[in-house]
């Protein structure tokens, strides 16, 4: 709570204002809980979702996700190039943390407040878990950050992406960032990515340079 007070996810309004301005009954939230851990060394992580159920199909909300073939092309960049380059190419792994929260709204959306956050109403500025267009907002947050830092989004799927100048090649998955290229580069994107994005590294997995 103390989190999303601090991002400003939320802006409190009355009950009568978030129905006038919502055009109906602020929508529900709850918590969802996942144990990341396991029943003797939990790691219990608990998200607020709204509950804004769809009444029907939108390809509006859509979001995209790469095919396989693309974290094998990854994998295949990492051992083929890496063999003939001056430096070992390598794949690491970025986690976005809160990755919806990142986004902006862009709908007039309004909901209840859970008891730990006082209770009441509120609007939503930033997006959130559970609103129906909550990935497909993420998707373009990230797509943003990176054509801004000079990566060339794919053609046949649009959660691929290129950097031709750096020799990076990337894929993101849902919160998932899986990029390939020299030691070097990667420290630059994980850099320059964390100046808009919460990450945590996952891994990083290749060779030594003289292993």
């Amino acid at each position: 709570m103390a989190f999303m007070e601090d991002w400003e996810c939320w802006t409190r309004v009355t009950w009568e204002e978030a129905v006038r301005c919502g055009g109906r009954r602020p929508i529900q939230t709850r918590w969802v809980d996942v144990n990341k851990g396991d029943f003797k060394s939990p790691d219990v992580r608990s998200r607020l979702v709204a509950k804004d159920f769809a009444a029907g199909r939108d390809d509006s909300f859509y979001a995209a996700t790469p095919p396989l073939e693309a974290l094998r092309l990854l994998l295949s960049d990492m051992a083929s190039r890496g063999a003939h380059a001056s430096e070992p190419i390598k794949l690491m792994v970025l986690d976005a943390k809160k990755a919806h929260l990142h986004a902006t709204a862009e709908r007039e959306l309004y909901v209840s407040l859970p008891a730990e956050a006082g209770g009441g109403c509120s609007r939503l500025p930033r997006s959130l878990c559970g609103t129906r267009d909550a990935p497909a907002l993420w998707e373009a947050f990230a797509a943003a950050q990176l054509v801004a830092l000079g990566f060339r989004r794919g053609r046949a799927n649009a959660c691929v992406y290129v950097h031709v100048q750096r020799g990076l090649r990337c894929l993101v998955h849902g919160d998932d960032f899986v990029v390939t290229g020299e030691g070097k580069q990667l420290e630059w994107l994980h850099r320059s990515l964390e100046r808009t994005i919460l990450l945590k590294r996952v891994g990083v997995l290749g060779l030594v340079k003289g292993r």
